[in-house]
């Protein structure tokens, strides 16, 4: 098999504010929302978004949210309202993220499930500094990162010294459900 090259990702959503973070983050199945209509005090409800990523509500019926941040959820929401209401004001808040995790394995201090914080991402290092860091027998530079996308799975080399020697916009971001795994170093 040939060596993968790493995903390269520069727009790490690490770098950015706290504030623009939340702005950014895409509404996931699972999410439960809090909707509210201003003056339509029927239409309010917290909602779970399905696994298909839609919402049942009144008058509307099932929308797509997921995939859309919540100012684009609230302004998809009001275009559709305003068949039924004169200038619909429309609020979506994240009440309950889904839980998104990632498992670390081998030779990590601490194997087990990280949790990706909801308002930004989590790159492979950070992860691995959450689980305490490299054994002594850690080949920090074989780590990889096994993704599982649509029934496919992909392979990803982390390249540890590079990123660790200045390079960290070559860190891969983390997915839900992303396995990292650190084999041990043969001498």
């Amino acid at each position: 098999s040939t060596p993968e090259t790493p995903v390269v990702q520069t727009d790490s959503p690490v770098s950015l504010p706290a504030r623009e973070q939340a702005a950014d983050y895409k509404i996931s199945p699972q999410d439960l929302l809090d909707i509210t209509v201003f003056q339509e005090k029927e239409m309010d409800r917290a909602v779970r978004v399905e696994l298909g990523g839609k919402v049942n509500l009144p008058l509307v019926g099932s929308v797509e949210v997921a995939g859309l941040t919540v100012p684009q959820a609230e302004e998809r929401l009001q275009g559709l309202l305003k068949e039924f209401l004169v200038r619909p004001q429309v609020n979506v808040s994240i009440k309950e993220y889904h839980q998104r995790k990632v498992i670390l394995m081998g030779e990590v201090q601490k194997p087990g499930t990280y949790d990706i914080p909801p308002d930004k991402g989590l790159t492979v290092l950070e992860a691995i500094s959450m689980a305490g860091g490299f054994t002594k027998v850690a080949a920090p530079d074989k780590t990889r990162v096994i993704r599982s996308t649509d029934g496919r799975v992909q392979s990803i080399n982390v390249p540890v010294n590079e990123i660790t020697a200045g390079q960290r916009s070559i860190d891969v971001i983390l997915q839900p459900d992303d396995v990292v795994y650190v084999p041990q170093t043969f001498f």
